[in-house]
């Protein structure tokens, strides 16, 4: 698990590295940028967590990051120009009571599927909201899923799934900041970095069905 995890830090700081670059200044852009840094800012919290051992609290921060992740999606791609100013007011005034009309994650999903340049990003995140949104719910709220973890123990494997899902999503995140530095090529780099450390990375489950059991949270 050390090593799976000091393998993790250095995928993300490579990918840190790539992403030095001004970042587009449109408003979608802006916000789209600061939710995909939200999610980043969670996976690196879930990894201290990981390292402590704090293995109840890491899926708290798993859910976190896939909704902030879901949100820079959503908010560049198919929020109203209405959502966006809303947005933008509680970033300039503090939060406002309007932004609690903002798509829930099943809706911003449903939305992100009908863009045609984001389809390839839509299957793992439908994966994820189907094995592990509830589980993670309970975890959120104290339920039984972390009571029952608390007292029987965290496998291992179940750990290291946690770390590769986050990974991957913040990889995902990465992706989307790279569209907002308007960096030719620079999505591609990202691949070619995702692919050096495939290792740290979720695992087809249609290839390798053996590891699926290590979904439930």
């Amino acid at each position: 698990m050390l090593e799976l995890l000091r393998q993790s830090e250095l995928l993300m700081q490579n990918m840190h590295a790539l992403l030095h670059h001004p970042l587009d200044g449109a408003e979608r852009a802006v916000l789209s940028s600061e939710y995909a840094i939200l999610s980043l800012e969670h996976a690196r919290g879930l990894r201290c967590l990981l390292e402590a051992e704090a293995m109840t609290s890491a899926p708290i921060l798993l859910r976190c990051q896939f909704e902030a992740l879901l949100r820079a999606m959503w908010i560049f791609d198919c929020a109203s120009d209405k959502q966006v100013e809303d947005l933008k007011g509680s970033v300039e005034s503090g939060p406002i009571p309007a932004n609690a009309s903002i798509a829930q994650a099943s809706r911003m999903l449903d939305e992100l599927e009908r863009v045609p340049h984001v389809a390839n990003a839509i299957p793992p995140l439908r994966e994820f909201q189907l094995h592990s949104w509830k589980p993670l719910n309970s975890y959120v709220h104290s339920g039984d899923h972390p009571l029952y973890r608390q007292i029987n123990g965290y496998p291992l494997g179940l750990a290291v799934s946690v770390l590769k899902q986050s990974n991957g999503l913040a990889m995902m995140a990465g992706m989307q900041i790279a569209i907002h530095t308007r960096v030719d090529g620079l999505q591609r780099t990202l691949l070619a970095v995702s692919d050096r450390y495939h290792e740290c990375l979720p695992i087809d489950q249609a290839k390798h069905p053996a590891e699926a059991e290590t979904r439930a949270l």
